[in-house]
């Protein structure tokens, strides 16, 4: 609106001189406060025209009329008001990128339109800061977690090692800060196949692998969960190993464009995914870390079509029903994976079936649409804020209207309630039928095993 009113003003090159300069600077302060993002919309730009047509009329305010004094205030103003609504009301505004393009719009105002020298020199003070400052600030961090990284020792077993005199490490499938997961094999036996095998550090407090081996040996034998095979501990680490599974979601959904499932396989996956939540809530378990890098498929054309929930790290067991209370207290800790965290989860509440359910609802609707509205936010209360803002039918604009009775059954659950679990995939199977969809066509990626990487 100000660009387009003031052009005639300030000479059409001043206006796109002004609006690319101030691109670059909103890009470069967004980069700072994102680190490894950029903005990619014109709202830099555009703050910094507004900063460039505050100093015009500071520099010609003498020279103006009532009228048109009123008249640019009032231009101002609403764009500062638009500008703090959109700030306020929508997710994923990008501060950094506003106050870059508006303090190089400012900078080039005093450059350009003021006569004397000494606001020219202040104008392009701002304009070095508003440069220099950021890119310095992102460089340093860069170098801080290089450092960091150079710092963190390496774990001590490599391709080839022997664990506890049984088994060979064959590759590295994955690794963190909690230690690694390999796939090995087992010496002593002639034919025997690869294993997966995850490898800890011993910690004084609190073990993931001791979570893991529990929910394990809760599990055997049931459908959608990895064989446990055995676990102990090898100089200074714990290990427990079990069937060696194929890739996770996240492979599958990388492996060629639209980067997306059909809804074929977004109902299948679903169906899947509710059987497996619902075998470990019953053997009184809540996994509390739902997402698509814990959802496996099989390691061979037989199991293909599976999935597997893995990674019971984070899992807790529930209490008996007698014994629960429909709001626990809080125990001010966030659990989970921030993208697909249950509202719970983000108020620091205790978690329970709902709050997996919930988990995964957003994972299908990720999957199903391609992003979630809140993937770029990195601000744990600005994703709760735009968490409780789609759900109830923003999220789902792109799904078959039956996902709202999913999203409201699962929303009215408890700490106290179990989930109907039937419920749910019933859903799921009438949408099939009702965009006749065949569940028992295989999924597309089945006959494409040997291309992806294994778990």
């Amino acid at each position: 609106m100000v660009m387009f009113r003031y052009e005639p003003k300030f000479g059409f090159w001043q206006v796109i001189v002004t609006f690319i300069v101030a691109d670059i600077y909103g890009n470069i302060m967004s980069l700072c406060l994102h680190r490894n993002s950029i903005s990619v919309g014109a709202s830099g730009a555009l703050m910094g025209i507004y900063g460039y047509y505050m100093i015009w009329v500071i520099v010609n305010w003498k020279l103006m009329s009532t009228q048109e004094k009123v008249r640019s205030v009032m231009y101002m103003v609403m764009f500062f008001a638009i500008n703090l609504m959109i700030g306020l009301l929508m997710g994923g505004v990008d501060i950094g990128a506003h106050l870059g393009g508006l303090l190089s719009g400012l900078g080039m105002g005093l450059l350009i339109q003021h006569k004397h020298i000494i606001a020219k020199l202040i104008g392009i003070g701002i304009l070095v800061v508003s440069l220099v400052v950021p890119l310095f600030v992102w460089i340093f961090a860069i170098k801080y977690d290089q450092l960091m990284e150079d710092n963190v020792q390496p774990f001590p077993y490599q391709i080839g090692d022997t664990i506890k005199n049984q088994f060979v490490i064959l590759k590295e499938i994955g690794s963190g800060s909690f230690g690694a997961i390999f796939s090995v094999r087992n010496i002593n036996k002639i034919s025997a196949k690869p294993i997966a095998m995850k490898l800890e550090k011993q910690q004084p407090k609190y073990s993931l692998i001791f979570n893991e081996v529990a929910v394990l040996r809760a599990m055997q034998g049931k459908p959608h969960f990895a064989k446990f095979y055995q676990c102990g501990t090898h100089q200074s680490y714990k290990f427990c190993t079990m069937e060696l599974l194929g890739p996770c979601m996240i492979d599958i959904i990388n492996r060629k464009l639209p980067l997306r499932f059909s809804l074929r396989a977004t109902l299948k996956f679903g169906i899947q995914a509710i059987d497996a939540l619902q075998l470990i809530h019953e053997a009184g378990f809540v996994h509390r870390d739902i997402k698509p890098g814990n959802f496996v498929i099989g390691n061979n054309k037989e199991t293909a079509g599976i999935f597997y929930l893995i990674d019971f790290g984070l899992c807790k067991k529930l209490p008996p029903k007698y014994d629960r209370i429909a709001a626990p207290p809080r125990t001010n800790c966030f659990r989970g994976t921030l993208r697909y965290a249950s509202l719970n989860a983000h108020n620091g509440q205790e978690l329970g079936p709902g709050d997996d359910l919930l988990s995964l609802f957003f994972i299908m609707a990720e999957f199903y649409t391609g992003k979630l509205p809140w993937a770029s936010c990195n601000d744990k209360s600005k994703v709760l804020e735009m968490k409780q803002e789609y759900l109830g039918g923003d999220l789902l604009h792109e799904l078959p209207k039956e996902f709202l009775q999913i999203e409201k059954h699962i929303l009215q659950l408890d700490f106290l309630n179990d989930p109907d679990y039937n419920l749910l995939s019933n859903i799921m199977k009438q949408i099939a039928i009702k965009s006749k969809i065949d569940l028992n066509q295989p999924f597309e990626w089945e006959d494409e095993l040997d291309s992806l990487s294994e778990y």
